[in-house]
């Protein structure tokens, strides 16, 4: 059992008409880059998660949309919403939200990971999500020209060290943009 308390009570489809989008959202308005990659994952992969809701704390079978605002726009008013629902009140859902997404900028890109993991998707078949990604990335701070294009063959074996993957993982520093390098081994 974790040290942790799991705030996911249970999964639900929902009627897009009975979710309500977090008042204390801050996510600015959707970039046309955004919406064309959301759009295209869409059209191409379909959906594939679930938005984070909590029920309304004054109205019954209404519920507020903690993560997934973006997503939810693209369903009409009677489909159905697949939602994880938590169990937070007002202030722990604050606390969510002004955490989830910051957080998950914190992560590392394995960049030769990513390019194995390009190389053998290939081409995608709407390339402004090729386009998506790319300025996802660069975003974090990192520059993927030509990520996909090399072969395994091709890959350079130098940063391999014994014992260890040798792999270089890249920090973004979300606050200021500063990035730097670290030397991941086993």
């Amino acid at each position: 059992m974790p040290d942790f308390r799991v705030r996911t009570t249970g999964f639900q489809e929902i009627k897009a008409k009975f979710l309500v989008p977090d008042p204390l959202n801050y996510r600015g308005a959707t970039s046309e880059a955004q919406t064309v990659g959301l759009d295209s994952a869409l059209s191409e992969i379909g959906f594939a998660g679930a938005l984070l809701v909590r029920p309304h704390p004054e109205k019954r079978n209404r519920w507020f949309v903690v993560d997934g605002h973006e997503r939810l726009s693209r369903f009409a008013p009677d489909d159905l919403v697949p939602c994880l629902v938590l169990d937070l009140d007002e202030q722990e859902a604050k606390k969510l939200l002004a955490t989830y997404d910051p957080i998950g900028y914190l992560k590392t890109i394995d960049e030769g990971a990513f390019a194995r993991l390009r190389s053998e998707i290939g081409e995608f078949d709407f390339e402004p999500l090729d386009d998506a990604i790319e300025l996802g990335l660069e975003r974090i701070g990192i520059d993927l020209e030509g990520v996909g294009s090399e072969t395994e063959s091709e890959t350079d074996d130098s940063t391999l060290s014994e014992g260890g993957s040798g792999s270089t993982a890249k920090h973004t520093c979300p606050k200021c943009g500063h990035t730097w390098t670290e030397d991941e081994t086993d």
